[in-house]
């Protein structure tokens, strides 16, 4: 199969029920920088995350520790984002960081750019007294 102008990663028979993986993990995971899903390649963050997933399947990362890295890895990359997210989810849904299931911040609602400007940032920028962020991040296409 070919995406963009990059060809999958080729998976012996055997571990074919998981080549579907990479895939179906990355279209729920969207970027504080658009609102796209990795699997939509349209910036380096797309197509290195997309990447991170293929090499986590071929190393036979299950479902779960796919979202672990790739929410490390869009940490990363937005800071600020996902330390105003952590923010919303400990202030207003009192859940802690580690508690939370790393495919809920990186879905649509909590990082893709317009979903979290009304779900994460509008929410914080009406509690008095909470830091500001310092930085903003864009992947400048």
């Amino acid at each position: 199969m070919i995406h963009s102008r990059v060809s999958w990663m080729c998976f012996p028979v055997e571990r074919s029920i998981t080549v579907s993986a990479p895939q179906r993990v990355a279209q729920t995971i969207f970027r504080p920088c658009c609102n796209n899903s990795t699997f939509y390649q349209d910036c380096n963050h797309g197509s290195a995350l997309l990447g991170l997933l293929q090499l986590g399947v071929a190393q036979g990362l299950d479902e779960p520790a796919l979202y672990r890295e790739a929410l490390a890895f869009n940490a990363m990359w937005f800071p600020a984002k996902y330390v105003q997210t952590a923010m919303f989810f400990k202030v207003v849904e009192r859940i802690d960081w580690p508690d939370l299931p790393p495919a809920v911040p990186l879905s649509y609602r909590y990082s893709a750019i317009d979903a979290w400007r009304r779900t994460v940032r509008d929410v914080l920028s009406r509690i008095p007294n909470l830091p500001k962020p310092q930085s903003r991040t864009s992947c400048s296409i």
